[in-house]
């Protein structure tokens, strides 16, 4: 068995159509597919929600429901606002740097360029408060190989240090 690729990530957003024109207008992703339902497919549940797709190059969606009947929508406060975000991958620096000119045209706040060494990312927000992170990939030549045989290595270290704070 071997799970292949990423089909669709899912969050909740606020207003389906703020949502909407964020993803198509500022990140140019295409609006491709929406699904409305008053009960869940999968438990049966009355809850009416709208799912809504956004597809990437790839073949790959970032999608997102809208369940206006549910209590106000909240974030994890134990975990900080920096920890749970989605990273999109764009292809290079130029595409970066036009996507700051957007981000600055149009007022949106973000943070970088940052340097991972083998990333190159921008942080922001999208109308739902969920905080997105575009990136490239820089690694130098070895790289990636080098850190898939050093992973483990750094795991047991982790499992040992963290001890100390927990």
């Amino acid at each position: 068995m071997v799970v292949r690729k990423l089909h669709h990530v899912a969050y909740r957003c606020i207003d389906a159509k703020e949502t909407v024109d964020f993803y198509t207008k500022v990140l140019g992703l295409k609006f491709s597919h929406a699904v409305r339902n008053d009960n869940v497919p999968s438990t049966g549940e009355f809850y009416p929600h709208l799912h809504i797709f956004f597809e990437m190059d790839d073949g790959s969606f970032v999608a997102f429901f809208e369940t206006p009947t549910e209590a106000a929508m909240g974030f994890d406060p134990n975990t900080p606002q920096w920890v749970q975000h989605l990273a999109l991958e764009i292809d290079n620096k130029d595409t970066q740097q036009a996507f700051l000119k957007r981000f600055d045209d149009m007022g949106i706040d973000y943070i970088g360029p940052t340097d991972h060494g083998f990333i190159q990312s921008i942080y922001f927000f999208d109308p739902n408060g969920h905080r997105l992170e575009l990136t490239y990939r820089s690694p130098s030549s070895g790289d990636l190989e080098r850190a898939e045989r050093e992973a483990p290595q750094l795991l047991e270290k982790w499992l040992s240090d963290r001890k100390r704070w927990c």
